[in-house]
This record gives C-alpha cells, structure tokens and sequence, in this order.
C-alpha cells in the first residue's frame, strides 16, 4: 500500500479460497499497518467480467477485522478492484487499466479508554 506521496504505509497478504459460486472468493488477509497487526477476513464478488472491455473485469470486497488483540471495537475495509488477463504485474491485458484494488479501512477504537 502507498500514500499519495508514494511512501509505504503498509504491508499485508492474503489467501483466497473458491466458494460454489465461482464469482464468490473467501478472503483473508494479515496487515502491519506501521506497528499495528491487524487480520481481516471477509468475501470478494466479482461484479463484472470481460468489462468493460473483454479480458478486464471488475470485483469488490468486504472484509471485517479480527482483532484478537482487543485494540478496536471494529472495523471494515472495503474494495474496488480491476482484473486483467495478467494476473500480477503493472501490464494489464488488455492494455492500459490501473490493476490495483482501491481501498477504504475503518478501525473505530473503545471510546473509554
């Protein structure tokens, strides 16, 4: 992840996993967020494929936080994502979309504490 200024902000991974329904993903993800470790854990949708042009595809996720470490009283971090042919790297197939996921996190923390 990167601010606007293009420093890092955070890190994290994931694993997916196949659901029945082949445009649903299980998803979960570890995150350090400068010191903060956090895990998520949610569904990904794909909302549209071969849009909007055939090859690209577009998907969205929602997935809430485990805090086994009692530091918030929640959170929620939601997705908007671009798919291509090429699965990973800066290229997209077809040419000239952004394949990065767009993402907003909440975190609300113990209001008394």
């Amino acid at each position: 992840m990167t601010s606007a200024n293009v420093k890092t902000i955070a890190n994290a991974h994931a694993c997916v996993g196949q659901k029945a329904d082949p445009a649903v993903f299980t998803f979960h993800m570890g995150m350090h967020l400068g010191r903060t470790a956090l895990a998520w854990t949610g569904e990904c949708s794909q909302t549209k494929s071969d849009f909007p042009e055939k090859g690209a595809g577009v998907m969205h996720c929602v997935l809430n936080l485990i805090d086994s470490h009692d530091l918030y009283v929640g959170g929620q971090l939601t997705t908007n994502t671009i798919t291509s042919l090429n699965s990973v790297c800066t290229a997209t197939d077809p040419p000239g979309y952004t394949q990065a996921s767009i993402a907003t996190m909440r975190l609300w923390k113990h209001r008394n504490r």
